[in-house]
């Protein structure tokens, strides 16, 4: 009798000890917050990072560090981001081609993304274009195809790198039109756009956020959208898959944690992130750079991750590009 009435003085003790204790939640977070970038300074995700960044360490009431690690389409600071300590302090926030195109385009790909992330919010999307030099006498798709088609193997595409987004729709565009345009990997949209502007090479496949400023001071012009249907915003220019069908390809902006996060770190997040993106000043800064805002929960994240990865599985082996 006198031991259980012990052990119950114990349990209601602890269990008044725990009710006292602050929530993993409350005690986050008590230092500054890392987002990893695994694309460089100028590319869409360090763009979408900084525009964040402000309103983001605001909400936390931490600082919040930007750390760009670019390299390898974006599987090397993907992989290090991944396996920080999941305690919340480093973050991952990346375009969609880093977590479901790359699994099938590397034979050892360096993180798993069903087992080894945790999303945190889909923050928003963006439409992906292929530009030429405003000089270029290439004004239009037809005119693209026809031009490779006289000269195979001449022409060449800029991408941010072997299976980024722009691989794919450049090799989707030689497969379909039956043409040979050279791909010329880059670490990075903003290399390729400077290549391209500098004569170096003919065209490349660009985000919006990383061409705006040179389609607007004139350097470069747009002749297609690689989407299913046009861009509201820019309803002349045609999509490519109006000459060439199948060139689409969806990119999207996400924030990510290693997995094994604890939930009230999670939810704590995506407060502070919905916090930022419904900043009517964020919001202008976003529109201008060229994203829609999504704002997913870290729910709707990790289902839009498993429905890509089982899309891009299938799709990525037809356009016949080898994992390398």
């Amino acid at each position: 009798m006198v031991l259980r009435r012990l052990s119950i003085v114990l349990a209601a003790a602890a269990s008044l000890a725990a009710s006292a204790l602050p929530s993993v939640a409350d005690n986050f977070p008590s230092r500054p917050v890392t987002i990893i970038a695994p694309w460089p300074p100028g590319a869409g995700v360090d763009t979408m990072a900084r525009i964040l960044q402000t309103k983001f360490s605001e909400a936390l009431g931490q600082p919040v560090v930007i750390e760009n690690k670019p390299g390898s389409a974006g599987n090397i600071g993907a992989a290090t981001a991944l396996r920080a300590a999941p305690d919340g302090y480093t973050l991952m926030l990346t375009v969609n081609a880093t977590v479901v195109m790359n699994p099938f385009l590397y034979k050892s790909f360096p993180f798993d993304p069903a087992k080894d992330m945790v999303g945190i919010s889909r923050l928003t999307e963006t439409y992906m274009a292929l530009a030429v030099p405003a000089s270029s006498p290439i004004k239009s798709i037809p005119d693209l195809v026809a031009e490779a088609k006289k000269q195979p193997g001449k022409l060449s595409y800029g991408s941010a790198g072997h299976g980024s987004g722009h691989h794919i729709a450049g090799e989707t565009l030689n497969k379909v039109a039956g043409v040979e345009i050279q791909h010329v990997p880059f670490v990075g949209t903003a290399a390729a756009v400077t290549n391209v502007v500098g004569g170096h090479v003919s065209m490349t496949y660009a985000t919006l956020p990383t061409i705006v400023s040179f389609v607007e001071n004139g350097q470069l012009r747009i002749i297609g959208m690689a989407e299913d249907t046009r861009v509201k915003s820019m309803p002349n220019v045609p999509t490519i898959a109006e000459t060439v069908p199948g060139v689409s390809t969806s990119t999207w902006y996400g924030l990510f944690a290693p997995a094994g996060t604890p939930k009230p770190v999670i939810d704590r997040l995506y407060k502070a992130v919905r916090f930022a993106l419904d900043d009517p000043d964020t919001q202008k800064k976003l529109e201008k750079a060229g994203f829609t805002l999504v704002g997913s929960t870290p729910e709707e994240l990790d289902a839009r991750v498993k429905r890509d990865l089982a899309y891009w599985g299938k799709t990525i082996p037809g356009v016949g590009i080898e994992p390398r």
